[in-house]
Parts: structure tokens; C-alpha cells; sequence
């Protein structure tokens, strides 16, 4: 089925059925509170202007792959009615400017490789992506309300520049999985769970930007490589839980962690290193920071009020560039070789009752001029495999 440019078929009020043995080339194609549903038996869809209908469903579905060639190439379903778009074999690809709009209803979109998405958007329902053996890039907002989203991938998942936000404004989750790839995020793109969780996975590495939610927990997992965060992670009073199979890096000052309120702070490199870059911040607001490393840690700004702060690299050392400080509660910082308070920066601080350990199992405890070690009013208990250099030290 082919419809020349400016060709319309329209439905009045009834439905709009369209059924190819092969393919069909649409233009515009419209109706008005009744279904729309458009297959290519063992072909394609591709679209050349609108599909539209209100309060009723909008179906495409392809044996091999479903496009929308330009910026008039919208779907929406206005009020209730899902839109669901399905290419069965092969993807689903989007130009610049296109809009797959669910009105207040699900969109559900499946490619049996992959997914070049622009606009897609709904109120008020759930948005559903999946690329079963390929790979989802988003090039423009995804984007509901009091709903989920979730976007799985076979390989990878790329947020493909600053216009790229995941967005579930109000009490939805947003789940984010690259099955057997990168789960990538450029700069000032945002991810925002609203009041809801953010869970994000990776198969191999994790890159993030901006990742927010409000009193919902945040889990980032990068299950066979490296998390790197260039970019604000935060939340309040609810937990964030950063796990790379390597490294985790914060490469630049406005890498902060933060969990304002309660809600634990919780970052493990399992086999290597975390680092933070000059002016990075890791806020536990008032609950446990705790930081995990297979192999060493470079710090900047660590702190937490009323909560603990447990420091462990467990093969290598501990090197701080700036302050590590809590308050009416224990500092704790242990590393199988060396501990640094690198510069006058670096002070250890524990206002009230709370102790400070540091010990430096194999290696050296050195502290630079003018850093100091302060316990509040409690202990302070320095050990060191070898030597012990210190500057200021007090209770």
C-alpha cells in the first residue's frame, strides 16, 4: 500500500484498517475516536506524515522495520488509547522532530534488533521500550507522568545528547538496562525519576550526566565495567547505591553524590579504584557513607552529618585531597597499604562523640602540613603496617 505525499485516508469515526502482504509507504493517515491498525506482513512501515486518533488505539506492526522519515511523522493517540509499535525483525527509527505521543495511554514500542527514537511521550501511563537484539538510542525526550518507563536493550543504551531526558515526573519508575553493552549519557542530559526509583544497568559500562529523583532510591549498576559520573547523582531521603565491576570515577566538580535527609550513601569498585575529581562531593546528608574499593581510593569531599563514614580499599590505599567529615559519629578509613591526607585540605573531622580510626595495614600513615586529625570528643587511634608522619592530630 503506497499514499502519494498529501494523500489522506480517513476514517471519520470508524476504525482505519491497513494490512499489506508486503509493505506499506504512508502520508497521512487519521481518524476520530476509533482504533487505527496498520501491518506489513513480511515488510515494512514507513511513515510519511501523521497517524492520529483520540481516545482509541493506534497499532503498527512490521515484519522487518517501522519508520517515521521526518518531523510530520507523528503518531498520537489523543485521551485514552495506547499506541503500540511493533517491528518485528528488525527496528524502529524516528527523524528529528517526530513525536510518538500516548496521550494519557501506554506506548509500547518493540524492535527485534534496534530503536533510533526522537519524541516520545504520554501522561499518566507507562512508556515501554525494547530493542530484543539491538541496541536503543534517544535523541529527544522520553517522557511521562505518574507512570514508568522502561527501556531495555540487548546491547546498548545512548542517551544521545543534551535534548535526551528520561523524564517520569510525579511517582514512576525509571528502569534503564543495556543487557550486554554501555548504558551511555551525554552531557546535560537528565535522568529524573520524579518521586520514583531510578534503577540503571549496564552489562558492560555505565557513563551518567544528570540522574535525580526525589525521596526515591537510586541504583546504578555497571555489571562488567567501569561507572563514570559527570554529573550530579542525588536524591533525598532515600538511598544511592553506585556499583562498578571496576572502577567508579566522579571526573569533575559537579560530580556530587547526594542524599539530603536519610538515605545511605553507597559506592563499591569492586576490582578497582574510586576516585573523585578536585571539588566532587559525596553527601550522605544525615545517614551511612560508606565506600568500597577492590583496589584503592582517591578522595576529595566526603561527608555525612549524625551517620557514619566507613572508608576501605581493600588491596590498596587511601588517598584524601580534601576534607572527610561527619558529625556525632565514627569515621572509620582503612586500607591494605598506605593512607595519605594529601594537603592542608585533607582534614579528618568527627565533631561530637563519634571516634576516628584510620589504619594503613601494610604501609604509611602520612599527613601533610596543617591537615588535621579531629575526634571531636572521641577517640582518635592512628595505625600504620610501617611508618606513622603526622601533622595536627586532636581531641
Amino acid at each position: 500500500i503506497t499514499q502519494a505525499d498529501g494523500s489522506t485516508i480517513d476514517g471519520g469515526s470508524d476504525n482505519v484498517i491497513l494490512t499489506a502482504g508486503d509493505s506499506l509507504t504512508l502520508d497521512q493517515v487519521q481518524t476520530s475516536g476509533a482504533e487505527i491498525a496498520i501491518t506489513a506482513q513480511t515488510g515494512s512501515v514507513t511513515a510519511k506524515d501523521f497517524i492520529t486518533t483520540s481516545a482509541a488505539k493506534i497499532g503498527i506492526t512490521a515484519a522487518q522495520n517501522v519508520g517515521f522519515d521526518n518531523e510530520e511523522a507523528d503518531v498520537v493517540s489523543t485521551g485514552s488509547g495506547e499506541v503500540e509499535i511493533i517491528a518485528t525483525a528488525g527496528n524502529i527509527t524516528q527523524a528529528d522532530g517526530s513525536t510518538i505521543d500516548g496521550g494519557s495511554d501506554k506506548v509500547t514500542l518493540t524492535a527485534g534488533d534496534s530503536q533510533t527514537l526522537d519524541q516520545v511521550k504520554t501522561a499518566g501511563a507507562d512508556i515501554v521500550i525494547t530493542a530484543q537484539n539491538g541496541s536503543v538510542t534517544a535523541k529527544d525526550f522520553i517522557t511521562t507522568s505518574n507512570a514508568n518507563i522502561g527501556i531495555t536493550a540487548a546491547q546498548n543504551v545512548t542517551l544521545f545528547n543534551d535534548e535526551a531526558d528520561v523524564t517520569s515526573s510525579g511517582s514512576g519508575d525509571v528502569t534503564i538496562t543495556a543487557t550486554a553493552g554501555d548504558l551511555y549519557q551525554e552531557n546535560d542530559s537528565t535522568i529524573d525519576g520524579g518521586t520514583g526509583k531510578v534503577t540503571l544497568t549496564a552489562g558492560k559500562k555505565v557513563t551518567l550526566d544528570q540522574v535525580q529523583t526525589t525521596t526515591a532510591a537510586i541504583k546504578v549498576t555497571a555489571q562488567g565495567g567501569d561507572v563514570v559520573a559527570n554529573d550530579f547523582i542525588k536524591t533525598s531521603d532515600a538511598a544511592i547505591e553506585i556499583t562498578g565491576d571496576n572502577d567508579v570515577s566522579f571526573t569533575n566538580l559537579l560530580s556530587d553524590v547526594t542524599s539530603s535527609g536519610t538515605g545511605a550513601v553507597t559506592i563499591i569498585a569492586t576490582k578497582g579504584d574510586i576516585t573523585q575529581a578536585d571539588g566532587s562531593t559525596i553527601d550522605g546528608g544525615s545517614d551511612k557513607v560508606t565506600l568500597t574499593a577492590g583496589d584503592s581510593q582517591t578522595l576529595d569531599q566526603v561527608k555525612t552529618t549524625g551517620a557514619d563514614i566507613v572508608i576501605t580499599a581493600q588491596t590498596g590505599s587511601v588517598t584524601a585531597k580534601d576534607f572527610i567529615t561527619t558529625s556525632g559519629a565514627n569515621i572509620g578509613i582503612t586500607a591494605a597499604q598506605n593512607v595519605t591526607l594529601f594537603n592542608d585540605k585533607a582534614d579528618v573531622t568527627s565533631t561530637g562523640s563519634g571516634d576516628v580510626s584510620i589504619t594503613a595495614t601494610a604501609g604509611d600513615l602520612y599527613q601533610e602540613n596543617d591537615s588535621t586529625i579531629d575526634g571531636g570528643t572521641g577517640k582518635v587511634t592512628l595505625t600504620a603496617g610501617k611508618k606513622v608522619t603526622l601533622d595536627q592530630v586532636q581531641t
